[in-house]
């Protein structure tokens, strides 16, 4: 994460005040929703690399949004990751089950963390994808749910 330019909070403006919560993407507990996941992809940033500052305004940023995505009762979960260097890769090839110590691909940006939502459509997905801080750092992939369990049984997300 990196906080440039006016994204920087200042002694004279805190950052991330929470996000107002209106009528996009909420619902009342009889309607059809569909779950999705939002896939927050970033920089890693070591704590030095950030500085205090950095690391403050990114958790503020994070606090409001999910308080925002709570208040509209939309939010099932959500997760920070550790970084990718506390990853660990297991995967079966030509059946011998390989363990790797970090990420399976080697690229800037890392998972950095995930948002469950159960919203009504795509178009509400979208828009509540729009709304999370690490836009301004890299992409947040919104995928539709398939499956979930409950209580240990698949249930369909939609």
């Amino acid at each position: 994460m990196t906080t440039t330019g006016s994204d920087a909070p200042t002694a004279d403006r805190p950052a991330a005040a929470p996000y107002p919560v209106d009528e996009v993407g909420t619902h009342g507990p009889q309607e059809d929703v569909m779950r999705y996941t939002l896939l927050l992809h970033y920089p890693e940033m070591s704590p030095e690399e950030l500085g205090p500052e950095g690391i403050e305004y990114g958790q503020r940023a994070f606090t409001a949004y999910a308080a925002t995505l709570q208040a509209a009762g939309v939010l099932v979960a959500g997760e920070v990751l550790q970084p990718s260097v506390a990853t660990t890769t297991v995967r079966t090839v030509d059946g011998v089950l390989q363990v790797q110590d970090g990420p399976f691909a080697d690229t800037k940006e890392q998972l950095g963390g995930t948002f469950v939502i159960d919203v009504p459509d795509l178009d509400a997905a979208l828009e509540w994808a729009r709304r999370a801080p690490s836009t301004d750092w890299g992409p947040v992939e919104v995928r539709p749910g398939a499956l979930h369990t409950v209580d240990g049984v698949w249930m369909p997300s939609a």
